[in-house]
């Protein structure tokens, strides 16, 4: 009974319900492209984290001539800072080689994202301070548009600022990690405060005068209801019920093509 009322509310050609037939479908679909947009935001921010913690660099409890001598340094190029990685190889053993690159970088050579990629192809100033370079793979960066670069450090040419390197991943146990990158990700704490106050809470609020939109047609079928014994519950869902008819009647799939276009906002390109 509650489906096929709500199914009259939602499909009715009374003249004094054209109003709400606008506005509840409306309300409803933005609301929920709000909510499934701020849920990929979420997504994209928490796949972010992932790569940053895939390629942290594990620091030797005790150096050896095993480990890999690693420097970060911040440089700046065109007024963008961006992270340049010094990577010294091990004296023996087989080294650690952070994600998205197939090997260590010889002294004077350079792996670099492809933005930086595309500066160095525009900069010729700058392209000369990075003769020999390949782009990173997708699985070494952070988002995209991230300006870093790799590059081959003579062994000898080390400093007090260098760290002794045993393996590029997720720290486990008692290992800690040095934290690569100059990127600004907000804390999850933080997007998750911001999407609820920025998508969640406009979405509910939008759904909720949606729904409350003047119908006569509804208040008189309620009344009606009301006065039938039929307990506050019913009421209660039989409007929710019809909403779903609107945010169904809208068309769903298009509300997951807009998340699924979220999700790819910062997906890094191959």
């Amino acid at each position: 009974m509650i489906v096929r009322l709500a199914f009259r509310l939602a499909t009715s050609r009374s003249p004094e319900h054209r109003w709400r037939q606008l506005a509840v479908p409306l309300a409803s679909s933005i609301s929920v492209i709000l909510v499934l947009f701020g849920s990929g935001l979420l997504a994209a921010n928490r796949r972010q984290e992932e790569r940053l913690l895939e390629r942290t660099p594990i620091l030797a409890e005790v150096p050896s001539d095993a480990d890999v001598l690693l420097q970060p340094r911040a440089d700046v190029v065109n007024g963008d800072q961006y992270l340049t990685i010094w990577l010294a190889a091990p004296l023996e053993g087989n080294p650690p080689v952070p994600p998205g690159l197939p090997r260590l970088p010889t002294p004077g050579e350079a792996f670099v994202s492809p933005r930086l990629a595309q500066v160095l192809a525009e900069d010729v100033d700058f392209a000369r301070r990075y003769p020999l370079w390949t782009q990173i793979g997708s699985d070494g960066l952070v988002a995209s548009d991230e300006l870093i670069a790799y590059v081959g450090l003579p062994r000898d040419r080390v400093n007090e600022r260098t760290h002794h390197i045993v393996a590029f991943g997720r720290p486990s146990g008692s290992q800690r990690g040095l934290v690569l990158g100059l990127s600004d990700l907000p804390r999850s704490s933080q997007m998750v405060t911001g999407v609820v106050i920025f998508a969640f809470l406009p979405g509910l609020i939008l759904l909720y005068l949606g729904a409350s939109a003047n119908s006569v047609l509804r208040d008189h079928r309620f009344q009606i209801l009301t006065w039938l014994g039929a307990p506050r519950g019913t009421l209660v869902k039989a409007d929710f019920v019809r909403i779903q008819q609107f945010v169904h009647a809208v068309g769903v799939d298009e509300i997951h093509d807009v998340v699924a276009q979220a999700r790819q906002v910062d997906r890094p390109r191959p």
